[in-house]
């Protein structure tokens, strides 16, 4: 088996396309490739399932135990060649939340590769390695790829450099500037793009300044985690027991495409059946279902917009499970939006949402949550973990604010403020919290159980 982990000093620094381009090559040379990410994040992890065809899976130190984080690194790794895992910002970052990829990196023991960019430099970023590699213990940077080089000449000057001040470090290769690029757009990146020609274009020229043998023989990886693969399903026992005769339907499109694989797996294994549907499609929910579970997505943006508006069959027969009692319906992010009565769209045009909750939401300029946070039910303070990113601004319809349910805060908040809300029958619930599910079970024994089976409170 071969591993590996690709991080940089910060954002911008071409982490993410020689990740890229590393398992564009891998999976075409090689063989069987799982790609991981660091971080709380559904961007990256849709083009690592676009150039590879599996699942991207993420490590996240916030969200779960090291164990879970082990267990689930070593779970997805079964029967694969190589494994990649991508870093989130910088090697460092995230280390006041315990979720940097020096952390991830070191539970997993995975040999990380710096990429750095050298665009306008050369002495100072031997100190800068130097610096990153001493900061702090332990730390798995073993290897360099110096990115934006005008020329091999410049590639020469650095590494001589590199080799005389830091001679334990791998020096793997290099990429020249100007190459082609992903480019951006709402949210992350442009994934019409990635089709087959423009990854083999961007692999090709990414990886022909590299040293393949010996970025191959840098990515041997000697398995020394002591956890069991499977211990991060340790609670789907007490789980099923509960949940196991019940029907769960999962809202999966591009519109709604935010979506943790390991949930997905985990509902598989504690819901007696799981059916997945379209709203772009316009389907309806499957006759049987007992919980629905619509995950954030897009559902502001033109592409989808206008098909979500006309989605008229899905929106009766969520309305219509709504109105039952004994059925639940979770929503996060673009799920809660689409609850509401009125939705913003980011070329400021107004879509109908579903109507199930009293909100209309609006598109800002500027984000109003990101990163970690913590929800607290109002009603009997349990603590549920995970992380928000919206632009969108929730407006009441009318000035009743018992529908609010949860209050969401970072650590260093002094109080909570509005992030889920619920209808009247208190049977839905829409949130700005993405979460995992597999290791939080109260949440899904009160959210994602129907009222007939839910812990009483």
């Amino acid at each position: 088996m071969k591993a590996v982990a690709i991080s940089a000093l910060s954002s911008g620094q071409g982490k993410t396309m020689f990740a890229m381009a590393l398992l564009h090559w891998l999976k075409t040379n090689i063989g069987s490739v799982r790609p991981y990410k660091v971080g709380p994040d559904y961007i990256d992890p849709r083009f690592h399932e676009k150039i590879t065809g599996v699942d991207s899976i993420n490590l996240d130190l916030y969200m779960m135990t090291e164990d879970e984080v082990k267990s689930t690194f070593l779970y997805y790794a079964k029967g694969v060649e190589n494994l990649v895992i991508e870093g989130v910002m910088g090697f460092y970052d995230g280390i006041d939340y315990g979720t940097s990829t020096y952390e991830v990196t070191k539970a997993v023991n995975v040999p990380t590769i710096l990429v750095v960019s050298a665009e306008g430099s050369y002495a100072t970023i031997v100190p800068t390695l130097k610096g990153m590699m001493e900061y702090k213990p332990n730390n798995t940077i073993q290897g360099v790829i110096l990115n934006k080089l005008s020329s091999e000449k410049h590639f020469q000057t650095i590494k001589n450099q590199i080799k005389k001040e830091l001679p334990q470090l791998k020096i793997l290769g290099w990429t020249q500037k100007s190459l082609d690029t992903i480019s951006s757009r709402h949210l992350g990146l442009d994934l019409t793009e990635l089709n087959n020609e423009k990854l083999s274009e961007l692999s090709e020229s990414v990886m022909k300044n590299i040293d393949i043998p010996e970025l191959l023989k840098f990515m041997e990886y000697k398995n020394e985690i002591e956890v069991r693969a499977d211990y991060w399903l340790h609670e789907v026992d007490k789980i099923k027991q509960t949940c196991g005769n019940l029907t769960l339907t999962v809202v999966n499109d591009e519109a709604f495409s935010f979506i943790y694989p390991q949930n997905l797996h985990f509902f598989e294994k504690v819901f007696g059946k799981v059916h997945r549907i379209s709203t772009l499609n316009d389907e309806e929910i499957p006759s049987g279902t007992d919980i629905v579970y619509i995950p954030g997505g897009y559902v502001e943006t033109p592409e989808v917009a206008p098909i979500v508006h006309k989605a008229t069959r899905f929106k009766q027969s969520l309305q219509k499970f709504a109105n039952n009692p004994d059925k639940k319906i979770y929503a996060e992010c673009a799920g809660l939006m689409f609850l509401g009565e009125k939705i913003q769209t980011t070329d400021d045009k107004w879509i109908e949402g579903a109507g199930i909750l009293p909100l209309n939401f609006e598109i800002q300029k500027i984000r109003h949550r990101l990163g970690y946070y913590k929800a607290v039910d109002k009603n009997n303070l349990n603590i549920y973990k995970g992380h928000a990113f919206h632009y969108s601004r929730p407006v009441p319809v009318n000035e009743d604010l018992s529908g609010i349910k949860w209050g969401l805060f970072k650590e260093r908040d002094k109080k909570a403020t509005a992030g889920a809300w619920t209808n009247e029958n208190k049977n839905v619930l829409g949130t700005y919290l993405h979460s995992l599910f597999f290791n939080q079970p109260d949440l899904v024994l009160e959210y994602l159980t129907p009222s007939v089976l839910s812990p009483r409170v």
